[in-house]
């Protein structure tokens, strides 16, 4: 099946898609969460493991392509954050609850 043939079907409910999963993370806005999704999405047509598969089967596929995605790199996101806000070679630096002083 060719590529620009399934995603002219798809694009507008694979839009939706990353509008609905843009609300709920900051880091992402919904264009880089399209065209993370149209690159998988371009993998699985040259791997032909979509092939005769429904539109229906190939968005939720989409979506938890996504999920994943935003799971992982937020894990990344938020490990960094965690060792900035530790303070530089762990000299035992600790932030306050509402992290506005250092004790």
């Amino acid at each position: 099946m060719d590529f620009d043939i399934i995603l002219q079907r798809i694009k507008p409910k694979l839009r939706a898609i990353t509008k609905k999963l843009d609300g709920k993370y900051t880091s992402f806005d919904d264009e880089d969460l399209y065209q993370e999704t149209t690159l998988h999405l371009w993998q699985q047509c040259k791997d032909k493991t979509i092939e005769n598969k429904t539109d229906s089967y190939i968005l939720q596929g989409c979506y938890f392509y996504l999920k994943n995605y935003i799971r992982r790199k937020f894990k990344k996101i938020d490990a960094c954050s965690t060792f900035l806000d530790s303070g530089s070679k762990g000299k035992g630096r600790e932030w306050t609850r509402d992290r506005k002083s250092v004790v």
